[in-house]
Protein backbone atom coordinates (compact mmCIF):
# COMPACT_ATOMS: atom_id res chain seq x y z
CA UNK A 1 0.00 0.00 0.00
CA UNK A 2 2.53 2.53 0.94
CA UNK A 3 4.63 1.63 -1.79
CA UNK A 4 1.78 2.25 -4.46
CA UNK A 5 1.06 5.43 -2.67
CA UNK A 6 4.99 6.90 -3.01
CA UNK A 7 4.38 5.83 -6.44
CA UNK A 8 1.22 8.59 -7.72
CA UNK A 9 2.62 10.68 -4.88
CA UNK A 10 6.52 10.62 -6.85
CA UNK A 11 4.96 11.22 -10.39
CA UNK A 12 2.89 13.99 -9.38
CA UNK A 13 6.04 15.69 -7.58
CA UNK A 14 8.32 15.22 -10.80
CA UNK A 15 5.48 16.65 -13.04
CA UNK A 16 5.07 19.58 -10.67
CA UNK A 17 8.89 20.29 -11.19
CA UNK A 18 8.73 20.15 -15.09
CA UNK A 19 5.63 21.88 -14.95
CA UNK A 20 5.70 26.41 -16.12
CA UNK A 21 4.77 27.39 -12.66
CA UNK A 22 6.23 29.61 -9.90
CA UNK A 23 8.57 27.34 -7.31
CA UNK A 24 6.26 28.31 -4.40
CA UNK A 25 3.43 25.96 -6.13
CA UNK A 26 6.40 23.85 -7.10
CA UNK A 27 6.97 23.73 -3.60
CA UNK A 28 3.47 23.21 -2.13
CA UNK A 29 3.17 19.78 -4.23
CA UNK A 30 5.87 18.49 -1.89
CA UNK A 31 3.84 18.73 0.88
CA UNK A 32 0.12 18.44 -0.48
CA UNK A 33 0.31 15.37 -3.17
CA UNK A 34 -1.15 18.38 -5.52
CA UNK A 35 0.35 18.93 -8.69
CA UNK A 36 1.96 22.55 -8.74
CA UNK A 37 -0.03 23.88 -12.35
CA UNK A 38 -3.46 22.05 -10.93
CA UNK A 39 -2.66 24.11 -7.08
CA UNK A 40 -2.31 27.49 -9.19
CA UNK A 41 -5.41 27.26 -10.42
CA UNK A 42 -7.50 26.74 -7.20
CA UNK A 43 -9.77 29.33 -6.40
CA UNK A 44 -8.00 31.28 -2.79
CA UNK A 45 -10.57 30.23 -0.26
CA UNK A 46 -11.00 26.68 -0.89
CA UNK A 47 -6.56 26.27 -1.38
CA UNK A 48 -6.53 28.00 1.83
CA UNK A 49 -9.09 25.98 3.63
CA UNK A 50 -6.81 22.74 2.49
CA UNK A 51 -10.39 20.83 1.77
CA UNK A 52 -9.44 20.13 -1.51
CA UNK A 53 -9.23 16.39 -3.19
CA UNK A 54 -5.39 15.75 -2.97
CA UNK A 55 -4.81 15.03 -6.91
CA UNK A 56 -2.10 11.41 -5.68
CA UNK A 57 -4.97 10.40 -3.14
CA UNK A 58 -7.78 10.83 -6.01
CA UNK A 59 -5.91 9.02 -8.78
CA UNK A 60 -4.76 5.85 -6.32
CA UNK A 61 -8.61 5.72 -5.44
CA UNK A 62 -9.63 6.26 -8.91
CA UNK A 63 -7.50 3.46 -10.51
CA UNK A 64 -8.93 0.67 -7.60
CA UNK A 65 -12.79 1.89 -7.60
CA UNK A 66 -12.99 2.37 -11.32
CA UNK A 67 -10.90 -0.78 -12.36
CA UNK A 68 -14.12 -2.41 -13.68
CA UNK A 69 -15.70 0.30 -15.61
CA UNK A 70 -12.46 1.47 -16.50
CA UNK A 71 -11.79 -1.54 -18.86
CA UNK A 72 -15.20 -2.01 -20.19
CA UNK A 73 -16.30 1.12 -21.12
CA UNK A 74 -12.77 3.55 -21.49
CA UNK A 75 -12.23 3.38 -25.65
CA UNK A 76 -14.60 5.21 -27.49
CA UNK A 77 -15.43 2.11 -29.71
CA UNK A 78 -16.66 0.35 -26.75
CA UNK A 79 -18.47 3.99 -25.25
CA UNK A 80 -20.09 4.27 -29.17
CA UNK A 81 -21.54 0.36 -29.24
CA UNK A 82 -22.71 0.81 -25.08
CA UNK A 83 -24.50 4.00 -26.25
CA UNK A 84 -25.94 2.81 -28.98
CA UNK A 85 -27.72 0.43 -26.60
CA UNK A 86 -28.96 2.14 -23.63
CA UNK A 87 -29.76 5.51 -25.72
CA UNK A 88 -29.26 5.66 -28.95
CA UNK A 89 -30.42 9.63 -29.28
CA UNK A 90 -27.54 10.46 -27.27
CA UNK A 91 -24.68 8.64 -29.20
CA UNK A 92 -22.06 10.25 -30.65
CA UNK A 93 -21.64 9.82 -34.61
CA UNK A 94 -18.08 7.86 -34.59
CA UNK A 95 -18.52 5.98 -37.94
CA UNK A 96 -15.15 4.40 -38.32
CA UNK A 97 -12.81 3.04 -36.94
CA UNK A 98 -8.79 2.36 -37.71
CA UNK A 99 -7.45 -1.04 -37.57
CA UNK A 100 -3.67 -1.36 -38.61
CA UNK A 101 -3.84 0.21 -42.18
CA UNK A 102 -7.68 -0.48 -42.55
CA UNK A 103 -10.39 2.23 -42.07
CA UNK A 104 -13.31 0.07 -40.66
CA UNK A 105 -16.92 1.36 -41.16
CA UNK A 106 -19.24 0.31 -38.36
CA UNK A 107 -21.65 -0.35 -40.86
CA UNK A 108 -20.55 -1.28 -44.48
CA UNK A 109 -17.07 -2.46 -46.48
CA UNK A 110 -13.59 -1.83 -44.90
CA UNK A 111 -11.09 0.37 -46.64
CA UNK A 112 -7.42 1.19 -47.13
CA UNK A 113 -6.24 3.86 -44.61
CA UNK A 114 -4.44 5.73 -46.90
CA UNK A 115 -4.44 9.41 -47.69
CA UNK A 116 -6.46 9.12 -50.54
CA UNK A 117 -9.11 7.29 -48.86
CA UNK A 118 -9.06 10.00 -45.44
CA UNK A 119 -9.63 12.48 -48.57
CA UNK A 120 -12.18 10.77 -49.79
CA UNK A 121 -14.04 10.34 -47.10
CA UNK A 122 -14.02 13.59 -45.98
CA UNK A 123 -15.19 14.70 -49.38
CA UNK A 124 -18.18 12.42 -49.07
CA UNK A 125 -19.09 13.57 -45.53
CA UNK A 126 -18.30 17.22 -45.38
CA UNK A 127 -16.00 17.22 -42.38
CA UNK A 128 -14.57 14.62 -39.98
CA UNK A 129 -13.21 14.36 -36.72
CA UNK A 130 -10.25 12.31 -36.08
CA UNK A 131 -9.15 10.80 -32.66
CA UNK A 132 -7.18 8.15 -30.85
CA UNK A 133 -9.78 5.94 -28.93
CA UNK A 134 -7.35 5.64 -26.47
CA UNK A 135 -6.81 8.94 -25.47
CA UNK A 136 -7.85 12.26 -23.17
CA UNK A 137 -8.01 15.74 -23.21
CA UNK A 138 -7.79 16.00 -26.96
CA UNK A 139 -4.43 14.97 -27.54
CA UNK A 140 -3.88 13.47 -31.08
CA UNK A 141 -7.02 14.37 -32.23
CA UNK A 142 -7.38 16.31 -35.77
CA UNK A 143 -10.76 18.02 -37.41
CA UNK A 144 -10.96 17.85 -41.37
CA UNK A 145 -13.17 19.49 -43.67
CA UNK A 146 -13.80 20.00 -47.60
CA UNK A 147 -15.52 22.98 -48.44
CA UNK A 148 -14.93 25.21 -51.73
CA UNK A 149 -12.99 22.49 -53.01
CA UNK A 150 -10.09 23.18 -50.59
CA UNK A 151 -9.41 20.99 -47.99
CA UNK A 152 -8.87 21.97 -44.18
CA UNK A 153 -7.22 20.80 -41.53
CA UNK A 154 -8.09 22.35 -37.69
CA UNK A 155 -9.89 25.17 -39.65
CA UNK A 156 -6.60 26.10 -41.70
CA UNK A 157 -6.48 25.65 -45.58
CA UNK A 158 -4.11 22.60 -45.79
CA UNK A 159 -2.40 20.66 -48.36
CA UNK A 160 -2.53 16.81 -50.12
CA UNK A 161 1.15 16.66 -48.19
CA UNK A 162 -0.30 18.04 -44.30
CA UNK A 163 -2.74 15.29 -44.37
CA UNK A 164 0.01 12.70 -45.74
CA UNK A 165 1.58 13.28 -42.40
CA UNK A 166 -1.26 13.53 -40.26
CA UNK A 167 -2.80 10.38 -41.93
CA UNK A 168 0.48 8.13 -41.49
CA UNK A 169 -0.02 9.13 -37.62
CA UNK A 170 -3.01 7.59 -37.45
CA UNK A 171 -2.37 3.85 -36.05
CA UNK A 172 -4.59 0.99 -34.82
CA UNK A 173 -7.19 2.35 -32.35
CA UNK A 174 -8.49 5.60 -33.56
CA UNK A 175 -12.31 6.70 -33.94
CA UNK A 176 -13.50 8.88 -37.00
CA UNK A 177 -16.76 10.96 -36.35
CA UNK A 178 -18.73 12.96 -38.61
CA UNK A 179 -18.31 16.83 -37.18
CA UNK A 180 -20.97 17.28 -34.51
CA UNK A 181 -22.73 20.11 -34.72
CA UNK A 182 -23.20 22.14 -31.63
CA UNK A 183 -26.55 24.69 -31.26
CA UNK A 184 -26.96 28.49 -31.18
CA UNK A 185 -26.84 28.34 -27.19
CA UNK A 186 -23.21 27.29 -26.76
CA UNK A 187 -21.76 28.60 -30.74
CA UNK A 188 -22.75 32.41 -29.51
CA UNK A 189 -19.51 31.92 -26.97
CA UNK A 190 -17.10 31.06 -30.11
CA UNK A 191 -18.20 28.67 -32.50
CA UNK A 192 -14.56 27.67 -33.99
CA UNK A 193 -14.59 24.59 -31.26
CA UNK A 194 -17.04 22.24 -29.47
CA UNK A 195 -18.11 23.89 -26.45
CA UNK A 196 -19.24 21.27 -23.87
CA UNK A 197 -20.72 20.69 -20.73
CA UNK A 198 -18.18 18.59 -18.44
CA UNK A 199 -20.59 16.73 -16.01
CA UNK A 200 -19.24 14.26 -13.15
CA UNK A 201 -21.26 11.46 -11.54
CA UNK A 202 -20.54 8.81 -8.82
CA UNK A 203 -22.48 5.94 -9.18
CA UNK A 204 -22.66 4.43 -5.90
CA UNK A 205 -21.89 0.59 -4.96
CA UNK A 206 -24.85 0.66 -2.90
CA UNK A 207 -28.18 0.90 -5.04
CA UNK A 208 -26.32 2.07 -7.81
CA UNK A 209 -27.85 5.16 -6.60
CA UNK A 210 -26.29 8.76 -8.72
CA UNK A 211 -24.56 11.06 -7.51
CA UNK A 212 -24.05 14.48 -9.20
CA UNK A 213 -20.38 15.36 -7.91
CA UNK A 214 -20.45 19.04 -10.50
CA UNK A 215 -20.94 20.27 -13.98
CA UNK A 216 -18.33 22.87 -15.73
CA UNK A 217 -19.26 24.79 -19.10
CA UNK A 218 -16.37 24.23 -21.19
CA UNK A 219 -15.49 26.49 -24.06
CA UNK A 220 -12.66 27.16 -26.50
CA UNK A 221 -10.36 29.82 -28.20
CA UNK A 222 -8.06 29.85 -31.11
CA UNK A 223 -4.96 28.04 -29.41
CA UNK A 224 -7.59 25.32 -28.33
CA UNK A 225 -8.96 24.79 -32.21
CA UNK A 226 -10.64 22.30 -32.41
CA UNK A 227 -11.46 21.04 -29.22
CA UNK A 228 -12.21 23.08 -26.11
CA UNK A 229 -9.68 20.87 -23.61
CA UNK A 230 -9.27 23.08 -20.39
CA UNK A 231 -5.86 21.12 -20.23
CA UNK A 232 -5.42 22.41 -16.48
CA UNK A 233 -6.39 25.82 -17.29
CA UNK A 234 -3.84 25.99 -19.88
CA UNK A 235 -5.70 25.63 -22.79
CA UNK A 236 -9.87 26.58 -23.10
CA UNK A 237 -11.69 28.84 -20.60
CA UNK A 238 -14.21 26.70 -17.91
CA UNK A 239 -16.79 28.14 -15.69
CA UNK A 240 -18.77 26.53 -12.78
CA UNK A 241 -22.59 25.37 -13.55
CA UNK A 242 -25.16 25.44 -10.47
CA UNK A 243 -26.43 22.20 -10.40
CA UNK A 244 -29.98 23.08 -9.54
CA UNK A 245 -30.22 26.07 -11.93
CA UNK A 246 -27.99 25.61 -14.59
CA UNK A 247 -26.43 29.12 -14.57
CA UNK A 248 -23.17 29.58 -15.60
CA UNK A 249 -20.38 31.34 -13.11
CA UNK A 250 -17.00 33.52 -13.87
CA UNK A 251 -14.27 31.71 -16.41
CA UNK A 252 -11.59 30.84 -15.23
CA UNK A 253 -7.79 30.48 -16.86
CA UNK A 254 -4.20 30.29 -15.72
CA UNK A 255 -2.30 33.51 -17.07
CA UNK A 256 1.66 32.29 -17.61
CA UNK A 257 2.41 35.50 -18.24
CA UNK A 258 1.57 36.72 -14.55
CA UNK A 259 1.74 33.03 -12.91
CA UNK A 260 -1.83 33.02 -11.91
CA UNK A 261 -5.20 32.28 -12.20
CA UNK A 262 -7.84 34.25 -14.14
CA UNK A 263 -11.04 35.13 -13.93
CA UNK A 264 -13.47 37.01 -16.44
CA UNK A 265 -17.18 37.53 -17.16
CA UNK A 266 -16.75 37.58 -21.04
CA UNK A 267 -15.15 35.13 -23.76
CA UNK A 268 -10.84 36.63 -24.52
CA UNK A 269 -12.19 36.86 -28.16
CA UNK A 270 -15.91 36.83 -28.82
CA UNK A 271 -16.74 38.99 -26.01
CA UNK A 272 -19.84 37.31 -25.61
CA UNK A 273 -20.40 37.40 -21.86
CA UNK A 274 -20.76 33.98 -20.24
CA UNK A 275 -21.34 34.67 -16.43
CA UNK A 276 -25.25 34.85 -15.90
CA UNK A 277 -26.21 32.86 -18.55
CA UNK A 278 -27.95 29.65 -17.90
CA UNK A 279 -28.00 26.50 -20.18
CA UNK A 280 -31.19 25.46 -21.88
CA UNK A 281 -33.18 22.35 -21.04
CA UNK A 282 -31.01 22.26 -18.30
CA UNK A 283 -33.35 19.72 -16.01
CA UNK A 284 -33.32 17.36 -19.48
CA UNK A 285 -29.53 17.51 -20.07
CA UNK A 286 -29.15 16.29 -16.12
CA UNK A 287 -32.05 14.01 -16.37
CA UNK A 288 -30.48 12.60 -19.61
CA UNK A 289 -26.96 12.25 -17.74
CA UNK A 290 -28.60 10.33 -14.57
CA UNK A 291 -30.42 8.22 -16.67
CA UNK A 292 -26.84 7.09 -18.24
CA UNK A 293 -25.19 7.20 -15.05
CA UNK A 294 -27.67 4.43 -13.77
CA UNK A 295 -27.23 2.16 -16.55
CA UNK A 296 -23.90 1.85 -16.18
CA UNK A 297 -21.92 -1.99 -16.07
CA UNK A 298 -19.99 -1.13 -13.32
CA UNK A 299 -20.17 1.41 -10.36
CA UNK A 300 -17.67 4.46 -10.20
CA UNK A 301 -17.22 7.99 -10.98
CA UNK A 302 -17.52 9.14 -14.74
CA UNK A 303 -17.02 12.76 -16.39
CA UNK A 304 -19.73 13.00 -19.19
CA UNK A 305 -18.94 15.73 -21.74
CA UNK A 306 -22.02 17.13 -23.06
CA UNK A 307 -22.86 18.69 -26.30
CA UNK A 308 -25.70 20.34 -27.14
CA UNK A 309 -26.84 20.17 -30.37
CA UNK A 310 -29.65 21.42 -32.57
CA UNK A 311 -31.46 18.19 -31.62
CA UNK A 312 -30.80 18.13 -28.22
CA UNK A 313 -28.14 16.84 -25.79
CA UNK A 314 -25.34 14.29 -27.38
CA UNK A 315 -22.55 12.83 -25.36
CA UNK A 316 -19.07 13.23 -27.00
CA UNK A 317 -17.57 10.94 -24.89
CA UNK A 318 -17.57 9.56 -21.77
CA UNK A 319 -13.98 9.78 -19.40
CA UNK A 320 -13.83 7.08 -17.19
CA UNK A 321 -11.10 8.36 -15.40
CA UNK A 322 -11.67 12.00 -15.41
CA UNK A 323 -9.79 14.53 -13.54
CA UNK A 324 -11.10 16.75 -11.11
CA UNK A 325 -9.47 19.61 -11.26
CA UNK A 326 -11.41 21.39 -14.18
CA UNK A 327 -14.23 21.22 -10.96
CA UNK A 328 -12.06 22.22 -8.34
CA UNK A 329 -11.03 25.26 -10.09
CA UNK A 330 -14.75 26.50 -10.84
CA UNK A 331 -17.48 24.85 -8.58
CA UNK A 332 -17.84 23.17 -5.14
CA UNK A 333 -17.50 19.67 -5.20
CA UNK A 334 -18.31 19.04 -1.64
CA UNK A 335 -20.90 20.99 -0.79
CA UNK A 336 -23.96 18.91 -0.02
CA UNK A 337 -23.99 15.83 2.58
CA UNK A 338 -24.73 13.80 -0.92
CA UNK A 339 -21.16 14.89 -1.88
CA UNK A 340 -19.40 14.05 0.52
CA UNK A 341 -21.47 11.26 1.22
CA UNK A 342 -20.46 9.55 -1.94
CA UNK A 343 -16.74 10.93 -1.78
CA UNK A 344 -16.12 8.94 1.28
CA UNK A 345 -17.85 5.86 0.21
CA UNK A 346 -14.89 6.33 -2.82
CA UNK A 347 -12.27 6.65 -0.70
CA UNK A 348 -11.69 10.35 -0.65
CA UNK A 349 -13.28 12.04 2.22
CA UNK A 350 -13.20 15.94 2.67
CA UNK A 351 -14.98 16.44 6.17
Amino acid sequence: MWLERYRYYGEIVKRSFGESAPFKWKLKSLFTGHSAARLSILPEPLLKSGKYVREARYKRKLAQRNRQLHHALFHKISQKLWLDRVMPEVAPPVCYYVAGSTIVPLKGEPLAACPQDFLELVMNHGSLFVKPGDQIGGAGAFLLEWREDTLFIDGRKSTSEELKHLSDGVRTGYVISEKIAQGDWSAQFFSETLNTIRITTGTSARGHKVCFIAATFKVGVSETVPTDNFKGGRGGWACGVDLETGELDRLVHYDDAIGARVEADEHPESGARVTGETIPDWPFVKETVSRLAGLLPHPGIVGWDIALTPNGPMVVELNTAPHIDIHQATTPIADTEEKRAYLREFGIPLD
